[in-house]
C-alpha cells in the first residue's frame, strides 16, 4: 500500500517540478526581450555570411568530359569481356 502511495507523489512531484520550470522559463524569457535582439543579429550576421560565400568566385577545375567517356569506355569494355 505504502508503494502506491510513494508512487503517486512521485508523479505529482515531477508533474509539479516540470509546471514549475515551463512556468519559469516563459516568464524569464518574457523578461528578457534584448535576447529576441540578439538572435535577430546573430541571424542579420549568419546570412551576411552566407551571401558573401555565394559571391566568392570558386576556382574549382572542372573534369576534362573525354577523359570521363574514356573511362567509362574502358569500364563497358571490361564489363562486356567478363564471362
Amino acid at each position: 500500500m505504502k508503494q502506491k502511495q510513494l508512487f503517486k507523489y512521485v508523479i505529482a512531484g515531477i508533474l509539479a517540478f516540470s509546471l514549475f520550470s515551463a512556468i519559469y522559463v516563459n516568464l524569464d524569457a518574457a523578461a528578457q526581450p534584448e535576447c529576441a535582439k540578439t538572435a535577430s543579429d546573430i541571424q542579420q550576421a549568419t546570412e551576411a555570411v552566407i551571401v558573401e560565400e555565394e559571391n566568392q568566385d570558386r576556382n574549382l577545375p572542372i573534369p576534362d568530359v573525354t577523359l570521363i567517356s574514356r573511362i567509362l569506355d574502358l569500364a563497358q569494355r571490361v564489363v562486356s569481356h567478363t564471362p
